[in-house]
Formats: C-alpha cells, sequence, structure tokens
C-alpha cells in the first residue's frame, strides 16, 4: 500500500498522513462493498502478494451454495444450475 500512498503524495501533494488517511477511507469503503472471502484478500493484494485463486473459487462456490439452500421450492434448484458453473475448478 505504501506505494499507492507514494503515488497519491505526488500526484496531488500531499502529506504522508493525510495520503495515507484518503487511502485507508477508499480502501474501506471498497472492502465493505466485496464479500467477505475477496475483502479478507484485499490488503495482501494492495500490497503486492498473491492469494490462491483456488481457495478464492473455493468460498465463493460455498457462498453459492450457502444461497441457493435459502431459496424456496425448486428455485434454489434452479440457481444452483445456473450459478454452479461459475465456480467450479
Amino acid at each position: 500500500m505504501q506505494d499507492l500512498i507514494n503515488t497519491l503524495k505526488e500526484k496531488f501533494d500531499l502529506p504522508d498522513e493525510k495520503a495515507g488517511e484518503i487511502l485507508n477511507t477508499v480502501v474501506d469503503s471498497i472492502r465493505d462493498k466485496l464479500p467477505e472471502p475477496i475483502a479478507s484478500k484485499l490488503d495482501g493484494l494492495l500490497d503486492g502478494e498473491g492469494f490462491d485463486l483456488s481457495e478464492l473459487t473455493s468460498n465463493l462456490s460455498g457462498m453459492t451454495d450457502d444461497l441457493t439452500d435459502k431459496l424456496p421450492g425448486d428455485l434454489g434448484e434452479k440457481a444452483s444450475g445456473l450459478l454452479g458453473g461459475l465456480f467450479k475448478k
């Protein structure tokens, strides 16, 4: 994240503290809008770390299973058929 702070400092002539505050505000806003499996990886991604894509797809697949289990009647089964293929390895 330091790279992003440096970019903000240079482009907008900001002090370190202000650039950090702005970046944290933006990152927090993005994190709040992401599903938990992705949000939990955000800081690592911004710091240049990679993440295990198979772990992410597994978590997202579990989320769709949870969602389709809560849908009434055969609607859950139909949605599962539509969504199930999205997260297959």
